[in-house]
């Protein structure tokens, strides 16, 4: 599922295979926002699966500001940058402050 919603944050799919890791300021920032996240919401009976056949676990987490993500969020940031859409970038940098 795709959502892009203002408190939810990098719910998408790539469908490319994973690329070279991309280890910077927004991915470390992903990271450690991540860290600090909590399970939040119902267990699915199953899992998310990446196109390159990285799988989420079976729920989402909370951020400390509220916003909602799934297990993939660090992954995508590393692998799948070329996919996140410049919204959901935007939202990571917000992270920030």
């Amino acid at each position: 599922m795709i959502d892009t919603s203002d408190n939810i944050l990098l719910f998408i799919e790539p469908t490319k295979e994973k690329s070279a890791p991309v280890d910077d300021e927004l991915t470390a920032i992903m990271e450690q926002a991540f860290e600090k996240a909590q399970e939040y919401g119902p267990y699915w009976r199953g899992f998310h699966m990446c196109a390159c056949g990285k799988n989420s676990t079976n729920h989402n987490y909370k951020l400390e500001n509220g916003m909602i993500v799934n297990s993939l969020c660090v992954h995508y940031m590393r692998f799948h940058r070329d996919e996140v859409p410049q919204s959901e970038i935007d939202k990571v940098i917000s992270l920030k402050h």
